[in-house]
C-alpha cells in the first residue's frame, strides 16, 4: 500500500461497525434531509421576520447564506448519487470507504464555514446558533477516527474565534445584532465577554471530543470482543461439524469392519454345520473362524482403546511422569516373538533408551509405542529390520521406529493417522489392519502436546518419530 493510502486509512472509522453506519448515514441521505430543512427554515424565518419587522431587516448576506447552503447540498447530493453505496450485507471496499471519509469531512467542513458566515450576519457573539458548533463535533466524534474528530472540532472553534474576535478588533465591521429590533448589547466589545465565549467554546469542544471519543473508543473495543466471538464460535461451529462428519464416517467404517469378520464366521460356521466341510477340512475351517474372531477382537479392542483416551482429559498428561525406558523394554519384549516367526530382526539396546521423564500417561505412551512397532512388523518382509531408539531434543523425548518395509506412498501421508485409513500399499500388501493404530497414536499426542513425523519410500522402509514433552522439571536439565 502506498504511503498515501496508509494516510487515509488514519481517518478511516475503527472498526467494521461505525464505518457501515458512516456509508449507510451517506447512503440514506441524512444530513442532506437535514440541511433541507435548515435551509427551508432559514427562509421562512426570513420571511416571518420582515413580514412583523419591516423596517429592521437582516442583511442580504443571510439569505444569500441559505441559498448558498442549499446550492451546496445540492451538491453533495449530485456527488453522493455517482457512488455505489452498498447495504449491510455487502463488504465495504477501502477505495469506496475513503471517498465516503472525504465527502463527509467536505460537507462538514463547509457547513462549519456557512455557519460562522451566518453568525457573522445574526449576532456573532451574541447568537446561541453556536451550539451547532458541538452538534458537528459530536456527529465527527461518533463517526470518524479520532484524529479527524479533532481536526473538525479545531476547525470549528478556529472559525467562532476569528468571528468573535474579529468583530471585537475591529477587523469584521459593522456588527449585526442578532434581534435587528432591539438596541444592541454591546457584547461583542466587550474583550471578557469575547474571551469567556471562546474559552467557553474550547472546553465544550474538548470535553465533546473526550467525552465521546471514549464511548467510541468502549464501542470499538466491545465491537472487536464480538467479532472475535462471533470468529470463536464460527471456528466451533465448523469444529463441531468436523466432528459429527468424523463420528459419522467413523461408526459406519467400524460397522463396516466388524461386519467383515463376522460375516466370514457366519459363512464357515455354515460350512460345518450343512457338512461340506469335514474331518481335515472341518478342522482348517476352524482354524480360520479362530483367525476370523482374534481379527474382529483386534479390531474391538482398538475401538476401546480409541474411545478411551478420546474421552479421557487431557489433563491427565501434564502431571504424568512416564519412565519411557521402562515402557519401551516392555514393548519390545511383547513384540519380540513376533518379530522372530517372521524372521526380522528387531534392532534396539534397552540400556541407550533415555531415562528421563516425559510428559504422557504410561499406557498411552505403551499404545502408541506397541501400534508403532506392530505397524513396523507387519509391514516388514522376512530377514528384514525394525529399530527403534531415543532421543533428547530440547523440546522433549522423541521415540523413533523404522523399518526396512514397504513404505508408504508420499500422497497418503496426510491421511495416515486418520481413523479407518490405510495406505495404498498397505493394501496391496494384503497384511491385515483396521486403520486405527495410527489414529490412537493421533490422539494421544495431540493431547500431550506432542508431534510426530513420517519419513518414507515406497519399496524402501519407512520412519515415524514421536516427540513428547519433557515432564516437570525434566526440561530444566541439561
Amino acid at each position: 500500500m502506498s504511503s498515501g493510502g496508509r494516510m487515509w486509512e488514519r481517518f478511516y472509522p475503527r472498526g467494521d461497525l461505525r464505518s457501515r453506519v458512516l456509508v449507510d448515514l451517506v447512503r440514506r441521505q441524512w444530513l442532506i434531509h437535514w440541511r433541507w430543512i435548515i435551509v427551508a427554515a432559514t427562509l421562512v424565518l426570513l420571511v416571518i421576520d420582515r413580514q412583523l419587522l419591516p423596517h429592521a431587516e437582516r442583511p442580504d448576506a443571510v439569505l444569500v447564506c441559505a441559498l448558498l447552503l442549499g446550492a451546496a447540498n445540492a451538491l453533495w447530493l449530485a456527488l453522493q448519487s455517482r457512488l455505489t453505496l452498498p447495504d449491510r450485507s455487502v463488504s465495504l471496499d477501502p477505495g469506496l470507504l475513503r471517498k465516503v471519509v472525504l465527502l463527509t469531512n467536505a460537507q462538514m467542513l463547509v457547513d462549519l464555514a456557512l455557519l460562522s458566515v451566518l453568525l457573522r450576519y445574526t449576532g456573532g457573539v451574541e447568537n446561541p446558533l453556536v451550539v451547532f458548533y458541538l452538534f458537528h463535533v459530536v456527529l465527527a466524534a461518533h463517526l470518524l477516527r479520532p484524529a479527524n474528530a479533532l481536526l473538525q472540532g479545531l476547525a470549528a472553534w478556529a472559525l467562532y474565534s476569528f468571528v468573535v474576535v474579529g468583530e471585537w478588533a475591529g477587523w469584521l465591521t459593522p456588527h449585526y445584532a442578532f434581534l435587528p429590533a432591539l438596541s444592541e448589547s454591546g457584547m461583542h466589545q466587550d474583550g471578557a465577554c469575547v474571551v469567556a465565549a471562546v474559552g467557553a467554546l474550547g472546553v465544550a469542544v474538548s470535553g465533546c471530543l473526550l467525552s465521546m471519543t471514549r464511548v467510541s473508543l468502549q464501542v470499538d473495543a466491545h465491537e472487536q470482543a464480538l467479532e472475535t466471538a462471533h470468529r470463536d464460535l464460527q471456528a466451533s461451529y465448523r469444529a463441531i461439524e468436523k466432528l459429527q462428519e468424523q463420528r459419522a464416517r467413523f461408526t459406519r467404517t467400524a460397522a463396516h469392519q466388524l461386519k467383515s469378520p463376522v460375516a466370514a464366521v457366519q459363512t464357515l460356521a455354515g460350512l460345518i454345520r450343512d457338512g461340506i466341510a469335514d474331518g481335515a477340512s472341518a478342522r482348517d475351517v476352524a482354524e480360520r473362524i479362530i483367525r476370523r474372531c482374534r481379527s474382529a477382537t483386534q479390531q474391538v479392542e482398538e475401538l476401546l482403546t480409541l474411545a478411551r483416551v478420546e474421552q479421557s482429559s487431557p489433563q491427565r498428561h501434564r502431571a504424568a511422569r512416564a519412565d519411557a525406558s521402562r515402557v519401551l523394554a516392555s514393548v519390545l519384549e511383547r513384540f519380540s516373538e513376533a518379530a522372530n516367526l517372521k524372521g526380522i530382526r528387531l534392532s534396539a539396546d534397552d540400556r541407550a533408551f533415555s531415562r528421563r521423564r516425559i510428559a504422557v500417561d504410561e499406557r498411552d505412551l505403551e499404545d502408541c509405542a506397541g501400534n508403532l512397532l506392530d505397524n513396523a512388523i507387519k509391514y516388514t518382509p522376512g530377514g528384514g529390520t525394525v529399530t527403534i531408539a531415543t532421543r533428547e531434543l530440547a523440546e522433549g523425548l522423541e521415540i523413533r521406529v523404522a523399518d526396512t518395509g514397504i513404505g508408504i506412498a508420499e500422497e497418503s501421508h496426510e491421511e495416515l493417522f486418520e481413523p479407518f485409513r490405510r495406505g495404498h500399499t498397505a493394501l496391496q500388501s494384503g497384511a491385515p489392519g483396521s486403520g486405527l493404530g495410527l489414529a490412537i497414536v493421533r490422539e494421544v499426542l495431540e493431547q500431550s502436546g506432542g508431534r510426530w513425523t513420517v519419513t518414507s519410500r515406497v519399496g524402501e522402509g519407512t520412519t515415524v518419530a514421536l516427540v513428547f514433552p519433557w515432564a516437570r522439571n525434566e526440561g530444566e536439565r541439561s
